[in-house]
């Protein structure tokens, strides 16, 4: 929006008015209006992805200089730069991202009549890219046999490893939980923001699931 955002200190005291926690939150850390919650995300997440990729390409750089000026015997590193590049990106948004994705994307739908058209338009192909992305996950783990071949096959490991690399072999499937409850605490979160007391309760649920899932997998 345009302006200089939004000054949350009145008289040394913060005061904000919102109809939603995430529209006060908002304006705690100076958006100028709620429409812009949304686009801000993205934008940040879009220059940390980019920041990430572009270090990740010079370390490639460097490791072929390396081996230009070292006489070392060549690797072929274009099988690694691709899936490491996009398992970087897969890192970002799945592992560290996705509650924020989901909950604001959610939200940006609830506030569609204060934002404009492309930026509800975005927030839904967000939120379908994202589920697309799982249910391809959720087939690749599901239907891959042996499993063991998840985590010997350098190119899958670098790709989708950041997912499920962490636990045992036989228990790969584990990674599709809270993925779920992440996407679920973002619904919750983004989507029901006028309902505190239904909040707390979904996100209530989903530890009580989560705990039930970790004693039922033993997934570490």
């Amino acid at each position: 929006s345009p302006g200089n955002g939004t000054d949350p200190v009145v008289d040394g005291v913060y005061a904000v008015n919102g109809t939603y926690g995430l529209d006060r939150y908002s304006q705690y850390v100076g958006l100028a209006a709620v429409q812009d919650i949304w686009p801000g995300m993205m934008i940040w997440l879009l220059v940390v992805i980019g920041a990430v990729t572009a270090l990740t390409q010079l370390g490639f750089l460097g490791r072929w200089l390396y081996h230009r000026v070292g006489n070392v015997p060549e690797e072929d590193l274009r099988a690694k730069q691709l899936p490491f590049t996009i398992g970087n990106i897969i890192r970002i948004v799945f592992n560290f991202m996705l509650l924020p994705v989901v909950s604001l994307s959610m939200f940006q739908l609830v506030v569609a009549g204060q934002s404009p058209a492309y930026s509800v338009a975005l927030a839904v192909v967000t939120i379908l890219i994202v589920l697309a992305f799982v249910i391809w996950v959720i087939r690749l783990i599901v239907t891959t046999r042996p499993r063991v071949y998840l985590f010997d096959d350098l190119s899958t490991v670098l790709m989708y490893g950041p997912l499920y690399n962490t636990y045992n072999d036989n228990t790969a499937t584990f990674a599709l939980v809270p993925t779920f409850l992440n996407i679920v605490w973002g619904i919750a979160i983004g989507a029901l923001p006028s309902s505190g007391i239904a909040q707390v309760v979904v996100l209530a649920i989903c530890e009580v699931m989560y705990v039930l899932f970790l004693i039922a997998f033993r997934p570490y």
